[in-house]
């Protein structure tokens, strides 16, 4: 009988995948593996009496046996050719060759008993063995099918080389990602670098300011004590002209004595070690202190400095010497930069349980371009009065962060030539949370208002 052999090439010249059997399965069969599931053509192989030797699904189906599985052998099958019966395929001579030449060629009629007959094309070969019969149910669906899977294949090969392109494209931008994040983490390493360097920095320069400023005290000290007794007369009577030159070193002292706790009271603040002692106290009071306090500093007839009564406020619990220092700070300045007029200091509640304490002038006023500046550290407006006013820089700055360790913030409303009004927002009661916490910060904290 011919064995079937499994061609090397398709009809368009495609290599086929092969199993590598041969003529014979691993199983001990001759149909190849890929043929015994296959519908679009029907294989069989029986022995001379019509028993089955192998068969394929495409066979079974046309016979009416879809049930049974191309593995099963050694049932008849005579029954199942309708035209050409099976007993006239036996009965015709086996060609020259040994079945190499088909004893039939055309159309089989298969079935089963009480089914439609269903008509293949195809060929039978006969030889010792008994029959093999190979035939296709349709060629037209056999050759659009095979056309669909050859499609099928071309549209995988595609798809794997898409595959292969998209693997290549991510290894790429993994490896651009890997350098990318080989430079974060260097930056990073670096910024951490420059942090500790600041932090040392930072520690260094509050150390030397609070060094300096003690040192600095001992001496100012001795000279503010001197100048006193001989302001006095403890030692004797000074001349007139003694006087007056004695109390340009007294005043003299007295900034620069002024200038050197600011400076302290800043690096306490920056190294943290600033301490807030609340206590219970009335605004009343504050402003009582305040007057006594300010009104010698001012100088000058043509200046009215004005505490409006406080009203509605509650009694305040937070750091009354740092609320004093704000707001002496505040007034001090606005003294400076008010040649005539008045400088009016007031208190509001505002809702929220915070306080807010202003002071407004009829100085100078401040350009809008110079307003941000104000509050940062060693800055100052140049101008005429500032000429002839001495100051460090360091009054506004250390103000607002006083008002942010007690959980407040500062503002400033100014027109040029108009004046200005510096306001600082406190909580009615301390939290302890410092710096301003979010719970305490106002939506507009450090900002620059219209007047």
């Amino acid at each position: 009988m011919k064995p079937i052999d499994r061609p090397d090439r398709d009809r368009d010249g495609d290599a086929e995948d092969g199993d590598g059997d041969g003529d014979v399965n691993r199983d001990g069969g001759r149909i190849p593996r890929y043929l015994r599931e296959a519908t679009a053509v029907a294989i069989a192989r029986l022995d001379p009496r019509g028993a089955v030797l192998e068969t394929n699904r495409g066979f079974l189906r046309a016979a009416g046996q879809a049930g049974r599985e191309p593995s099963e052998t050694g049932w008849d099958a005579r029954a199942a050719f309708i035209q050409p019966r099976f007993d006239e395929l036996a009965a015709l001579p086996i060609p020259a060759g040994e079945g190499h030449e088909p004893v039939f060629r055309g159309v089989f009629n298969l079935g089963s008993t009480g089914s439609t007959p269903e008509s293949l094309r195809g060929c039978a070969y006969r030889s010792g063995e008994g029959l093999l019969i190979v035939a296709e149910h349709d060629p037209e669906e056999w050759d659009h099918l095979r056309v669909s899977v050859l499609a099928l294949n071309r549209e995988l090969a595609e798809s794997q080389r898409q595959l292969v392109r998209d693997i290549q494209a991510r290894r790429r931008a993994e490896a651009e990602l890997a350098e990318t994040n080989r430079g974060i983490l260097a930056l990073y390493a670096e910024l951490e670098d420059q942090a500790i360097a600041l932090r040392r920095a930072s520690d260094l320069k509050s150390r030397f300011l609070s060094n300096m400023s003690h040192e600095f005290r001992t001496p100012l000290n001795a000279i503010l004590s001197l100048s006193r007794i001989l302001l006095e007369g403890l030692d004797g009577d000074l001349t007139e002209e003694q006087r007056v030159e004695v109390t340009y070193i007294r005043q003299a002292a007295r900034t620069l004595s002024d200038m050197v706790n600011d400076l302290l009271d800043l690096a306490k603040i920056e190294a943290g070690k600033t301490t807030v002692r609340p206590e219970a106290f009335e605004v009343s009071e504050l402003f009582a202190a305040l007057r006594g306090m300010m009104r010698p500093i001012l100088g000058s007839d043509a200046i009215h400095l004005i505490f409006e009564e406080p009203a509605g406020i509650p009694t305040l619990r937070t750091d009354q010497g740092k609320v004093a220092q704000i707001l002496r700070n505040f007034i001090s300045n606005a003294l400076k930069f008010t040649e005539r007029g008045e400088v009016r200091v007031s208190a509001a509640p505002e809702e929220g349980a915070f306080v807010v304490f202003s002071v407004a002038d009829t100085g100078v006023g401040i350009l809008e371009a110079d307003q941000r500046r104000v509050f940062e550290e060693f800055e100052q407006i140049e101008g005429e009065l500032q000429a002839r006013t001495k100051g460090t820089g360091l009054g506004l700055s250390l103000s607002r962060q006083l008002a942010e360790l007690l959980g407040g913030s500062v503002s400033l409303a100014s027109r040029a030539g108009v004046g200005s009004t510096f306001r600082v927002r406190l909580p009615v009661d301390y939290a302890g949370n410092g710096r301003g916490g979010p719970e305490s910060r106002h939506p507009n904290a450090g900002a620059i208002e219209s007047p």
